[in-house]
């Protein structure tokens, strides 16, 4: 790319709520980091905006909510659209724009998606034991395709 292409070259926008900024660029930037750390996929930038869905049923400590969709239906404790763009996290209803309520482990995992969107993977086993609750998601989801 010459010099005059990448003086334009727009950097990707990060629309993350105020309240969770900071946790919102770290799992990000983690997921890229074992993208990168396996090497299997190439990692591309591109804009992604995050949005918190107030929880209705609560496992363990995490908050979900229920989808119906064609491929599944059921509780989610996040989601990536399919184009990577938008990422929605399940959020403790009654703390909901509390920096301590933000679930770090489903960032990190609906972020991975975010990444490996260009790839159109969902659940690539290379990354179980990686991606916290990739494995599992998987198992209840469906095999890999």
């Amino acid at each position: 790319m010459n010099w005059l292409m990448r003086l334009f070259k727009r950097k990707p926008k990060r629309n993350f709520p105020k309240f969770a900024e900071s946790q919102c660029h770290g799992a990000l930037n983690e997921a890229e980091a074992i993208i990168r750390r396996l090497g299997q996929h190439k990692v591309t930038a591109a804009d992604v905006t995050v949005r918190f869905v107030p929880g209705t049923r609560k496992f363990g400590r995490d908050w979900a909510w229920h989808v119906e969709g064609k491929n599944y239906t059921g509780y989610v404790l996040g989601l990536c659209s399919g184009n990577g763009n938008t990422v929605q996290i399940g959020i403790d209803p009654a703390r909901q724009t509390d920096p301590a309520a933000v679930n770090r482990e489903t960032l990190i995992h609906e972020f991975a998606h975010h990444w490996l969107s260009r790839h159109n993977f969902s659940h690539h086993p290379a990354y179980d034991g990686l991606i916290p609750g990739w494995k599992s998601a998987r198992e209840i989801v469906g095999k890999f395709k």
